[in-house]
């Protein structure tokens, strides 16, 4: 069973790594370069794992979470900013926000299905 607070840090956690720790360079080339996605994505796991270790009761299952859910992002993302940084540059701003929000919505399904399935084996 997934508590309250492990929902919230997981939740905090992604915005963090996925937005505040991300760098301007990153998020503009992200969808044209796999090494600064591949950067992206290293700064991403790198966060959530310090946002997860605030699960301690968790801890034998945070690295293999953490693996996981690095290698979904990278696809993840390799196909949503891809995607919406096309439909930016044609000035398609609703459809840009849907693939984001979208993005997103992968993003927090694979972090929560993941720590279920792992925490209840």
């Amino acid at each position: 069973m997934i508590t309250y607070y492990t929902l919230i840090t997981i939740l905090v956690g992604h915005w963090l790594a996925d937005f505040f720790f991300q760098t301007d360079n990153m998020s503009k080339n992200k969808s044209t370069s796999n090494d600064w996605l591949g950067k992206h994505v290293a700064v991403y796991s790198l966060g959530l794992f310090l946002i997860a270790i605030a699960n301690m009761e968790y801890m034998q299952l945070t690295y293999t979470w953490v693996a996981i859910n690095g290698v979904a992002h990278f696809f993840t993302d390799w196909v949503t900013s891809r995607a919406s940084s096309a439909l930016y540059k044609e000035e398609r701003y609703h459809d840009f926000f849907v693939v984001v929000g979208f993005d997103q919505l992968i993003h927090y399904a694979t972090l929560i299905g993941t720590f279920i399935w792992l925490a209840n084996p």
